[in-house]
């Protein structure tokens, strides 16, 4: 016994030290990545190692994620393995950035091949999210997260045509503008899906870790939201002082990905995760008011810009609000329908047998007579 408790400690004092070695690197990593921006923005052009510092960041995180998804199995490394290939992903994507800048093609638009490595961050970052919940690693995924998802996309994009709409206005092409706004959207919808799986269907450890991941991708969000802003606005600088958000976000994949792959295996039973369930479809119900309150503010803050020009635009992206709220209600009535005939179901099983039970005692009782 005092040998096991002995061997816990010297290992919980080894992670305690791999952390304590992790984030000091980190730290001075950041910091000194911050230093090298500053220092190449005093350039009168910005040096090829400034914008090495963004993929190579994003590159080290993806491996990270990676490395981690190797010490996994079954529905844990598919989510390791979504994030890290995210991640490289999105390291393509601002390596391509890089080399347009470096080779005089100027602020955006950029080649338009980058943003099919952007989209496939975003796009495997909520898939990474997906295989976090329980119920995603059954063979049969409820359609209601699918319909959470589909609200959450819609929302956001009936909120961005407000938000957006001097965009569509920008002097670059419309499908280029509408490409970059998607990607806005889609980098958001990443951190709020996120939200939800982390804070309503995961618990323990667990959940600080994924809360690390969302701080992360919350920050690209963040900060592609701004560069977005700038460039479709031709106000986009190089050494724009908000590039430092992207090696912070990297820091922290990076750790969680260590705090995950420091974690033992993760025992999902059928009982803990009902009442995770059941603690999630509760919450969920607010998803749908909450959604159409949000979209209400922000129609009401920017009314003017409800023209006949933008019309069209909200017309379609309400029409997809609308069809993702109505699907996302009846896939929950049908699931609930589902679990009420289960249930009664069940309760005439039990009926049954509980009638064979006392025909039995009684055979028995008159036998014994």
């Amino acid at each position: 016994m005092t040998r096991a408790s002995g061997a816990l400690r010297r290992a919980a004092q080894t992670t305690l030290a791999r952390r304590a070695l992790l984030l000091s690197g980190l730290v001075i990593a950041v910091g000194s990545g911050a230093w090298l921006i500053y220092s190449g923005g005093k350039l009168a052009r910005v040096p090829w190692w400034v914008w090495a510092l963004f993929p190579s960041f994003l590159a080290a995180a993806g491996l990270q994620c990676l490395r981690t998804a190797r010490k996994l199995s079954g529905s844990d490394r598919k989510v390791w393995t979504c994030f890290g290939v995210g991640l490289l992903a999105e390291a393509m994507g601002e390596a391509m950035w890089a080399i347009h800048d470096l080779t005089g093609g100027g602020p955006a638009p950029f080649p338009v091949i980058a943003y099919a490595a952007y989209f496939s961050y975003s796009i495997l970052s909520i898939a990474g999210f997906w295989y976090c919940m329980p119920s995603a690693r059954s063979a049969r995924v409820p359609l209601v997260q699918l319909g959470n998802l589909a609200t959450v996309v819609s929302a956001i994009l009936l909120a961005y045509v407000f938000l957006f709409y001097g965009f569509l206005r920008s002097p670059f092409p419309i499908a280029l503008s509408l490409i970059a706004i998607g990607y806005c959207i889609l980098g958001l919808t990443a951190f709020l899906f996120g939200s939800i799986v982390a804070s309503l269907r995961l618990s323990g450890r667990i959940r600080w870790v994924m809360f690390l991941m969302l701080i992360g991708v919350g920050t690209i969000a963040i900060t592609d939201y701004h560069f977005t802003y700038i460039v479709l606005h031709a106000e986009y600088l190089k050494t724009d002082p908000l590039n430092i958000a992207y090696l912070a976000a990297s820091s922290f994949f990076i750790w969680a990905a260590f705090e995950r792959s420091q974690l033992p295996a993760v025992i999902h039973s059928s009982e803990a995760a009902l009442r995770v369930d059941d603690r999630a479809r509760l919450w969920e119900t607010l998803l749908l008011p909450l959604a159409v309150a949000s979209v209400l503010v922000i129609a009401l803050m920017f009314r003017e810009r409800l023209t006949s020009d933008l019309l069209p635009y909200v017309a379609g992206a309400s029409a997809f609000f609308v069809i993702s709220l109505a699907l996302r209600n009846w896939w929950a009535q049908q699931l609930e329908n589902r679990l009420r005939l289960q249930a009664l179901a069940s309760e005439s099983e039990l009926q049954v047998a509980n009638r064979e039970l006392l025909n039995e005692m009684k055979s028995r009782s008159r036998a014994e007579e």
